[in-house]
């Protein structure tokens, strides 16, 4: 029995442990801003092709083909997924307890720009891994490639941090503005000078990114000018047709009101026409009575009453006999 109650107590508190460290994180979502040819967005369950306002979560896999990139919006974080390339979003969450960000991309293949625009504190988390590469950003603008079971990093603005994938004790190098790394495995990172055809390619990439965050903007401001200027018109036609209801059913009381009247005019009439009506039947019938009456006497009978005078008779009224009371005896 003991060992009953100790199994679910543990159960209890097992159960509680995972709910606490479910409410720990919260998991985020990104959203895509911009889609050219064959990209699709592919989760456990299905695998559908992305469009403009889908939601990429956690443990999707994005992939692009022949000539297509894709634009995905972290929060305020751009990632541009270029063409022939696959990329799993392994972490996407913010941690309560210590208010931070994880954002964690697996490149099978191919190649990503990323632009963070949030400045991160250092609890936040922003890694870019390949299988042969770890880059943990620190707030900038980079690429990570991997072709050929080699990777390249290269930093356009503020910095990176390196290191191989494949072996197990390796270190970070750190990687700056303006230089780039080879990640050839089991081999050591040497950082170099950023290759002038590929800044400037970056560059363009970058230049392409803020077109379009341009390009959404004022999109954006159109939308609300728009729906402000339908709000404006929805206003004023509501004012409108409050004002043709009021003035309609101000003419229906005034239209009713004559009604009434006419009606009660009308009633009037009547009853005066049918008063006169009356009073004219009445003066008919006694001119008519008047006349039928004419030349007849009334016959009256006298009436004789014989009034006796009543006799009174004298009655004897006998007085009655008082007894004289006996003397007493002594």
């Amino acid at each position: 029995m003991k060992r009953l109650v100790v199994l679910v107590l543990m159960s209890v508190f097992v159960i509680s442990g995972i709910s606490c460290k479910k409410q720990k994180e919260i998991v985020r979502e990104g959203l895509v801003n911009f889609v050219s040819g064959e990209v699709y967005l592919m989760s456990v369950e299905k695998k559908n092709e992305a469009k403009v306002g889908d939601v990429v979560t956690q443990g999707m896999k994005i992939i692009t083909g022949s000539k297509s990139v894709v634009d995905i919006y972290f929060g305020e974080n751009a990632v541009k997924v270029l063409e022939n390339t696959v990329v799993e979003v392994r972490q996407l969450v913010t941690n309560l307890e210590s208010n931070s960000e994880q954002t964690k991309l697996f490149i099978e293949k191919g190649e990503t720009l990323s632009k963070i625009t949030k400045k991160l504190s250092k609890s936040d988390e922003y890694v870019i891994q390949t299988p042969t590469t770890i880059a943990a950003i620190r707030g900038t603008d980079f690429m990570v490639s991997e072709l050929g079971n080699k990777a390249k990093v290269s930093c356009l603005d503020g910095k990176v941090a390196v290191k191989d994938a494949t072996v197990e004790q390796s270190e970070y190098v750190e990687v700056n503005a303006g230089e780039e790394v080879e990640v050839d495995p089991g081999k050591p990172l040497n950082v170099k000078e950023l290759d002038a055809a590929n800044k400037e390619r970056i560059q363009n990439i970058l230049k392409d990114i803020k077109e379009m965050q341009q390009d959404i903007r004022k999109r954006f401001e159109e939308e609300r000018e728009k729906i402000r200027e339908q709000v404006k018109d929805m206003k004023q036609q509501t004012k409108e047709a409050v004002e043709k209801q009021r003035a309609e059913d101000l003419q229906r009381v005034e239209d009713q009101k004559a009604l009434d009247k006419a009606n009660i005019d009308a009633i009037k009439g009547t009853a005066d026409k049918g008063k006169e009506e009356a009073k004219e039947a009445v003066d008919a019938l006694k001119g008519d009575t008047a006349k039928s009456l004419e030349g007849v006497k009334p016959e009256v009978k006298k009436f004789s009453v014989d009034v006796k005078k009543p006799t009174i008779e004298k009655q004897s009224i006998d007085k009655p006999a008082v007894e004289k009371p006996a003397a007493p005896k002594l």
